[in-house]
């Protein structure tokens, strides 16, 4: 919620300090009356962008080290599906040979694609919130 209000907060500010430069273009152009110059170029949207998307890169590397440091800790618990092997979990794109893998493999080791491995900890993680809300 932190980073959403401070992603606003920045889009906000992008919006005051466009209106400001617009106000400052008008004021130029008309002490520029007589001049025959072109416009006062501006530094535009692309800085504002660049902002935007160098504050999101930030937040995503924020986020998927808090999931990787979320995902050990759950895992040194022995939460179910936290500590499941790589070699059981095969691309969504694979999917389809699943069946194929999974028929080679022992039964209490089956094949699960990266989706239906992220839903399972999604719902392992509900639950244990419904159990210690308090």
């Amino acid at each position: 919620m932190r980073w959403y209000a401070e992603r606003q907060a920045l889009r906000q500010g992008h919006a005051e300090r466009e209106r400001a430069s617009a106000q400052a273009q008008e004021i130029l152009q008309g002490l520029r009356n007589g001049d025959q110059a072109g416009p006062i170029p501006s530094s535009g949207g692309r800085d504002l962008d660049a902002e935007l998307a160098a504050f999101d890169r930030k937040v995503y590397a924020a986020q998927a080290t808090m999931e990787s440091s979320m995902t050990s800790e759950l895992k040194t618990l022995g939460v179910p599906f936290f500590g499941t092997e790589q070699s059981a979990v095969v691309q969504d794109e694979e999917a389809r040979n699943v069946e194929n893998l999974s028929a080679a493999r022992p039964k209490h080791s089956p094949v699960v694609t990266e989706s239906q491995l992220l839903e399972l900890r999604r719902r392992i993680v509900g639950h244990l919130e419904d159990l210690y809300r308090d």
